[in-house]
């Protein structure tokens, strides 16, 4: 298995939604990759820069960055996942 890196973009890192998507997230990759995974957490707010080059447009935004291809996935991931792809 290859080592997953992503990126979540989130508009206030300490909001009830973020924090949701955030704990979401970090299930979801538990379960799936055991160990091998990275979050970058990025807010918006203080990195509107970051956001603009990586053409965010709506939050929150999880974007797989690795393995290729890249895969990006808006809102909070309350919903099974199962048809959203997910590399293995």
């Amino acid at each position: 298995m290859s080592f997953v890196e992503i990126d979540l973009y989130v508009c206030g890192a300490s909001t009830a939604r973020s924090t949701t998507t955030m704990r979401n997230l970090a299930n979801e990759c538990s379960a799936r990759y055991g160990t091998e995974y990275s979050i970058n957490v990025i807010d918006v707010l203080r990195n509107p820069a970051i956001a603009e080059r990586a053409n965010i447009v709506a939050t929150p935004t999880t974007v797989i960055r690795r393995p290729l291809p890249s895969l990006r996935l808006v809102g909070d991931l309350s919903v099974p996942t199962t048809s959203f792809g997910w590399p293995a």
